[in-house]
């Protein structure tokens, strides 16, 4: 560990600019060139790769410790270390084939699916529609792809092993070689068929036709089934040979022995307890133990004493009472308040005279539901007697009659306005609305004879 006066030392101290790229080219020469400025450790700086010419982001601590390069050709270096020779899953000797045919058969991609469109997706044998199919060489594939090798008087090696024009050459040639009569489309049953009465190498067109001659007599008409049982014993044998290769590990689970529990005998028909720490015994009861409601008992394992000792206190409850409000708040003591006394007392008169709500804002700065607190008595309640507060409540908006919605019906039939009638009528202009859509008082109608009374 440094010490205190180390510690400041470092954490005061930073790099400059030349220092970084100094650092850089010591670690990687004249290959990567700094751009950015440099400001911490952890914010990111913009280098330049001189191979690729690529600019890209990195923290320093990054490029220079754990070894963040390029982020291109990083990856292909990691792509080439793993592959060929130097994976460690590599196969030599007669496996060296099947690397190259591996690499081959991505080129064959867009012949198979111009060969499976030609026959509609059937099989050539069967007849089969759809399902899993397979392209069949009637033309040996290792066989051509040895045909390639001769032209180009080349031997069998890795991939890797071959130049870049050499394998471009492999490549195309490859391609050219599969003509459209070079496969047929067959179904993967019938495939596996084929190839496993006759094998996987040197086949040819002959043999093929005596496949078809042999397959519509009816001669595998049971073998299909025989094969696909082999398949599946032999996968099942596999697993079975992977799982035994596993050696499995058995945890022995060792149980711990159960605490006996000794039940203490009553005192004059009273429990007893022992206490968690003193192991004293005492009467269960609220004198010697806090209560717990989460305990079987309702009872703390611990005795009274012990937890005082321990710095323990009571539990408190886990709600306080609320506070009652105060007067500090009410009237214009309230900061938020808009209105005085006097203001107040006014628009009491004015309700008991019969003004309305609309008429007394326009005098003062507040809404309509101010008011209705005022005349509920929620709001300034503390100024106003019972007497008052009884006669503001008594208030009610003024109710219609039969003979005053024929009126109404009358002036809308006529062509008045809406608010015009709620003025006069003292009623908002919302219960108007309803008796013209019909929406309320349906039950009165209006007939030619009121209208001619009317006149």
């Amino acid at each position: 560990m440094l010490d205190k006066e180390k510690r400041k030392h470092y954490k005061n101290k930073r790099k400059t600019q030349e220092e970084f790229e100094k650092e850089v080219y010591d670690l990687v020469g004249q290959e990567y060139t700094v751009i950015g400025e440099y400001v911490t450790g952890k914010t990111d700086i913009i280098m330049r790769h001189n191979i690729c010419n690529r600019e890209y982001p990195v923290k320093p601590r990054n490029f220079l410790y754990n070894k963040n390069r390029c982020p291109l050709c990083n990856h292909d270096k990691r792509k080439i270390a793993y592959k060929g020779d130097n994976n460690l899953n590599y196969k030599s000797g007669s496996d060296i084939t099947y690397s190259l045919s591996k690499h081959l058969r991505h080129y064959i991609v867009d012949w198979r699916k111009n060969i499976m469109r030609e026959s509609y997706y059937t099989c050539y044998i069967s007849g089969q529609k759809g399902g899993k199919l397979q392209v069949h060489h009637l033309y040996n594939y290792n066989q051509i792809m040895l045909d390639v090798l001769k032209e180009l008087h080349l031997e069998l090696k890795g991939i890797f092993k071959y130049s870049e024009t050499e394998m471009i050459n492999i490549e195309n040639l490859f391609a050219d070689k599969h003509v459209k009569n070079l496969g047929v489309c067959l179904s993967k049953d019938v495939h596996l068929l084929f190839h496993h009465t006759y094998g996987n190498k040197n086949n040819s067109i002959e043999q093929f036709e005596e496949f078809e001659k042999r397959y519509s007599s009816g001669e595998f008409i049971n073998e299909i089934e025989k094969i696909k049982n082999k398949i599946t014993l032999n996968l099942q044998k596999a697993k079975q040979e992977k799982k035994n290769k596993k050696m499995k590990v058995v945890k022995l689970k060792i149980k711990k022995p159960k605490e006996i529990k000794i039940k203490l005998e009553k005192v004059n028909g009273q429990e007893m307890k022992r206490c968690s720490k003193c192991k004293e015994i005492f009467p269960s009861t609220k004198e010697y133990f806090y209560g717990d409601k989460n305990k079987t008992d309702g009872l703390v394992s611990a005795c009274k004493k012990c937890d005082r000792n321990t710095n323990k206190k009571p539990r408190k409850p886990k709600y306080k009472p609320k506070r009652a409000r105060g007067e500090a708040t009410k009237g214009i003591k309230n900061p938020n308040a808009k209105l005085t006394e006097k203001d107040v007392l006014e628009i009491v008169f004015m309700l008991l005279n019969g003004i309305k709500h609309t008429e007394i804002v326009k005098n003062y700065n507040i809404g309509t539901d101010i008011i209705s607190h005022i005349k509920s008595g929620r709001r300034w309640g503390h100024l106003l007697d019972e007497d008052t507060k009884n006669k503001l409540l008594k208030l009610k908006c003024k109710k219609l009659n039969e003979q005053l919605v024929r009126e109404i019906k009358i002036l809308l039939i006529k062509g008045e306005k809406v608010k015009m009638i709620a003025d006069l009528y003292d009623i908002s202009e919302g219960s108007i609305y309803d008796i013209k859509n019909n929406r309320s008082w349906k039950n009165v109608v209006i007939t030619e004879k009121d209208l001619e009374e009317v006149g």
